[in-house]
Order: structure tokens, then C-alpha cells, then sequence
């Protein structure tokens, strides 16, 4: 056999490609935990949009149950906290009573893994 049909890899180049592989390697580990923290803080705004449409709904079905609409002693400024999800929820009404419509400002406090966040929501009841 000669010399040139016995050729392989250098150890510079197993070296170079080890290096390469390492570097691809470490991309793929860091972008995949900022995928799970991004899932991990959809779920938690996920929750927090229901809480937030659920209150939405439940206020607007107070609104409609008198006549004439927003009544019911239950249309009122106050707060609640889940216990299940610890989201704690706001709502003011910022109309005066009386009034054809309702502004409503809902504010939703909750935590995260960077500390607390506050989100904000305003809905109008009618009032008819």
C-alpha cells in the first residue's frame, strides 16, 4: 500500500470538528430553555386572559339582568382573588351611576418567575 491510499482525518481537524459540534451543541440547549420559558409565560397569560373574559362576561350578565340594565347590586366596584391561580382581580366602574353606558377598567395582578405583573383590561356595558 503507499503512502497516499492511507490518508485519514489530523488530529486538528477532529479537534475543529469537536469544537463546531460543541458550539452547535450549546446553541440548540440555550434557544431550547427559552422555548420553555416562553411556553411557561404563555400558560400563565393564557390563564390570566380567561379570568379576565370570564369577569367580562359575568359583569356584563349583571348589566342585563335589571331593567333598567346596570342595577343589579352586583354592577360595583370591588376585587377577588383566585385561589386556585392566585390571580388577583380589580374592576372600577368609572361612569357615574345612571349613566346609558359602563366603563369598566379590570386590572389583574399575578405572579411570574421575574416577579409580580400587572395587566390592564377596559370594557363598556350598555346599559339600556
Amino acid at each position: 500500500m503507499n503512502e497516499q491510499s492511507e490518508r485519514g482525518f489530523t488530529i486538528i481537524e477532529i479537534m475543529l470538528a469537536v469544537v463546531v459540534l460543541s458550539v452547535g451543541v450549546m446553541a440548540l440547549v440555550s434557544s431550547s430553555a427559552l422555548a420553555t420559558r416562553m411556553i411557561g409565560r404563555g400558560g400563565m397569560s393564557s390563564q390570566v386572559t380567561q379570568v379576565a373574559a370570564a369577569r367580562a362576561e359575568l359583569l356584563r350578565a349583571y348589566a342585563a339582568q335589571t331593567s333598567p340594565g346596570c342595577t343589579n347590586a352586583q354592577i360595583k366596584t370591588d376585587s377577588a382573588t383566585n385561589a386556585t391561580t392566585h390571580i388577583t382581580e380589580k374592576w372600577e366602574l368609572l361612569n357615574p351611576a345612571g349613566s346609558a353606558t359602563q366603563l369598566v377598567r379590570m386590572s389583574f395582578r399575578y405572579r411570574t418567575a421575574n416577579g409580580m405583573r400587572a395587566d390592564t383590561m377596559y370594557i363598556t356595558l350598555y346599559c339600556k
